[in-house]
């Protein structure tokens, strides 16, 4: 009887390049075959063609059927209604992808103040790049920029300025640290350099988010060390290692079957 259990795990960005059996396992498991980076699986099982995060109608419509449900919800919510929902996010670092529509960002911007309420405070958020911004750039809607500590804060919020000339300086996403791919070394960014460039965001009475400052972090409770992974499957005749192809990522280990579940935990 083998000693050793396999596991894959596979992240899409769009159709998977899979062997049929490994499509096959992924079916069984999900009940569906997952795509389209985090969107619903059938649109493109419904149009193969379409064009996301676009104006296309097969993509819009959709985004119009959802949002007449979602928004109505979260209208109670907003600060004009003594919520504690003081703006709207329209899109993310939409400048950062190819399609660029412009005629795609004047409908969502018409379709959530229709929704909500034409006074909602509506943002974007994108990379401190000019044409990253230009791009994402929707008439009545506050462009932000997100950087972390590795920015020069003064450089970002010039380049903010050039379609901005005037308004709110917002860092949307200020990154205190940087993400952790699993089982590699954990990102470290010390607490002054953190301090340092908060002050200097600050000086400038710019407003900012914390991203992130606990999310995510739930796991920590019960394995406080971030290499604990790795030396916990290297200690039980297991190993672990990954790839990237075009279209999804792998992520794969070997773990003695006796120790399967805590390799899973953690």
């Amino acid at each position: 009887m083998d000693k050793k259990k396999t596991l894959t795990r596979s992240n899409s960005n769009d159709n998977f390049d899979n062997t049929t059996d490994e499509q096959e396992k992924l079916k069984k498991l999900f009940g569906f075959l997952p795509k389209n980076g985090g969107l619903p699986f059938w649109l493109k099982q419904l149009n193969p063609d379409v064009r996301i995060r676009s104006s296309d109608p097969k993509y819009f419509n959709h985004v119009e059927d959802w949002f007449k449900v979602l928004l109505p919800k979260l209208k109670p919510y907003l600060y004009e209604n003594g919520g504690p929902v003081i703006m709207v996010q329209l899109e993310n670092e939409y400048g950062s992808y190819f399609e660029c529509d412009s005629k795609y960002l004047i409908q969502l911007r018409d379709l959530v103040k229709k929704e909500l309420s034409n006074d909602v405070a509506l943002f974007t958020t994108d990379g401190p790049d000019v044409n990253k911004l230009k791009c994402a750039m929707i008439p009545g809607v506050l462009p932000a920029i997100d950087f972390g500590t590795n920015w020069d804060v003064n450089t970002a919020f010039k380049t903010l300025r050039k379609v901005l000339p005037k308004g709110p300086l917002i860092n949307n996403e200020f990154y205190p640290g940087w993400l952790d791919h699993w089982a590699e070394k954990h990102n470290k960014v010390s607490s002054q350099e953190t301090c340092s460039k908060l002050d200097q965001i600050l000086s400038q009475n710019a407003s900012l988010d914390l991203y992130h400052l606990y999310h995510e972090q739930f796991y920590l409770h019960d394995y406080p060390n971030p290499d604990n992974y790795s030396e916990f499957i290297s200690q039980h005749a297991g190993y672990n290692n990954a790839y990237t192809s075009s279209s999804h990522t792998n992520f794969y280990f070997d773990a003695d079957s006796n120790f399967l579940e805590p390799t899973l935990d953690r």
